[in-house]
């Protein structure tokens, strides 16, 4: 049985501490585990492509699990794509119709399809998380724990 390491240990230390403080301390950290989640599909995307390159070389897996993993992290990078583009689009809206005194609507704007942005977005995390349920042990968590943090943003919001 492998014994977890110093830093391990203290990463876990410090979430503990992080959670503990939101849930019983009067500071306002409410705003700073937001930011946690909404940050956390970006983190654990990098983490899952780098742990790839070594996924790939591995010998003793097999070769569906691999494809399974490569599937899951093709779709969840996807979904990571397609939620920041509608988030810079909506961003991009709000800020053209603060600043301009006509409020004229962009005519392109008007032909996006939100409600189908957000069924393909969801499809995309629900297809990363189960990619991710049967991947590789190395890039099992982040890729499914990718899928699931995005498909429960886009269904809150939703």
């Amino acid at each position: 049985m492998r014994h977890p390491r110093v830093s391990e240990m203290a990463v876990a230390a410090g979430m503990v501490l992080v959670v503990y403080l939101a849930l019983f301390s009067r500071v306002a950290i409410h705003n700073f585990l937001f930011m946690i989640v909404l940050f956390l599909p970006v983190v654990l995307n990098i983490v899952g492509w780098r742990r790839w390159k070594s996924v790939r070389k591995d010998g003793s897996t097999a070769r569906w699990r691999k494809m399974a993993g490569l599937l899951g992290l093709v779709t969840g990078t996807l979904a990571l794509v397609l939620a920041v583009t509608a988030f810079g689009v909506f961003a991009f809206t709000l800020v053209r119709f603060v600043r301009t005194v006509d409020h004229l609507p962009l005519s392109w704007l008007n032909a996006i399809d939100f409600g189908l942005v957000a069924r393909v977005w969801c499809s995309l995390s629900v297809a990363a998380l189960f990619g991710g349920i049967v991947a590789p042990a190395r890039i099992r968590l982040v890729v499914a724990l990718s899928g699931l943090t995005m498909a429960c943003m886009i269904v809150s919001v939703w």
